[in-house]
């Protein structure tokens, strides 16, 4: 088990901009977090490894950017009740099964803008309106 997935966030922040890890090695022990336990505790609506690695691999190429975005680099999760583009939003609820939103709510815009890595999105109780 890697330590880095119990950090806090301000810490994994000061680890990424001082380059002591890069995105992609943090982004990997999330990874390895989210594939040993999502299997029992189903947290997940929608993770994809492969993508969380190819997006985790574009921040690192962006290097420079770490210290004029705040959250550059940051791994963190969205509710599958906040439209997310490209992964799942279904509230939960078979209603919406398979419904993939093709832009962001306004608060994963800023999220993203900001530069944090998007790892999926969570489940949450039918029709969970948590805004």
């Amino acid at each position: 088990m890697n330590e880095l997935v119990f950090k806090t966030a301000v810490r994994q922040l000061e680890l990424l901009r001082s380059g002591e890890v890069s995105v992609l090695e943090i982004a990997e022990a999330h990874i390895d977090q989210i594939e040993r336990l999502n299997p029992e505790l189903n947290a997940f609506a929608d993770f994809d490894a492969d993508r969380v690695r190819t997006r985790a691999r574009q921040h690192d190429a962006f290097r420079g950017q770490r210290g004029r975005r705040p959250l550059f680099g940051l791994p963190v999760t969205v509710k599958s009740s906040i439209a997310t583009r490209g992964l799942k939003c279904e509230i939960g609820s078979l209603l919406h099964d398979g419904e993939i939103p093709r832009e962001d709510a306004a608060v994963v815009a800023r999220l993203r803008a900001a530069g944090a890595l998007i790892l999926g999105t969570t489940n949450c109780p039918e029709f969970f309106d948590g805004l």
